[in-house]
């Protein structure tokens, strides 16, 4: 899930594009529908367990990961910057992300007293309460997808997934002019 939510920016750029190609199935195209189909999950979770004590409704899948991420780090100062390099996210996306999470008493910034520019990220009781939940969707979904599946297929996802976030990495630029768009013909 975390490859989805890292890669769907890029994935949508490119799907115009390759999902129209004469191949019969397309990476992007597969990774797109199984980000939908996830998405999906995670709806209907968060309809279900919105009736609860707290309210998941304004609770994204990237809210989420983000929780979990400073949930399991939280003997570490984590600050903007770091959520930017671990969800492979610009500047402005994260500062949007991270201004609803505090909006919504998800996070708290408290100011670093050996730096005065910097604030570090804190979870509030609310999405530590959230969290719990969260973990045991992300577990019940990572059932739902595995099953059936061999460790030894896993590995293999694994491995080709990683080198296609170093190709995309590696990239110096996206594919951005009608030439270059002919050129993947």
């Amino acid at each position: 899930m975390k490859n989805c939510v890292h890669h769907y920016h890029y994935i949508v750029r490119f799907l115009t594009i390759l999902v129209h190609r004469d191949h019969p199935k397309r990476v992007v195209h597969e990774i797109k529908r199984l980000c939908n189909l996830m998405r999906r999950e995670h709806a209907l979770f968060s309809m279900a367990e919105g009736t609860g004590s707290i309210s998941h409704r304004h609770v994204t899948i990237m809210h989420g990961w983000i929780i979990a991420y400073l949930y399991h780090n939280h003997d570490h100062d984590i600050f903007q910057r770091d959520i930017e390099t671990i969800f492979s996210i610009r500047r402005s996306t994260a500062t949007d992300i991270l201004q609803r999470m505090e909006k919504s008493d998800l996070i708290t910034r408290e100011q670093v007293t050996y730096d005065k520019r910097l604030k570090k990220i804190m979870l509030t009781q609310k999405s530590i309460e959230i969290h719990d939940t969260f973990a045991k969707k992300c577990d019940l979904l990572e059932t739902k997808l595995t099953k059936g599946i061999e460790q030894d297929e896993l590995d293999a996802f694994f491995s080709i997934i990683e080198k296609m976030e170093q190709n995309i990495e590696k990239s110096d630029s996206v594919v951005t002019s009608q030439e270059e768009v002919s050129g993947l013909s």
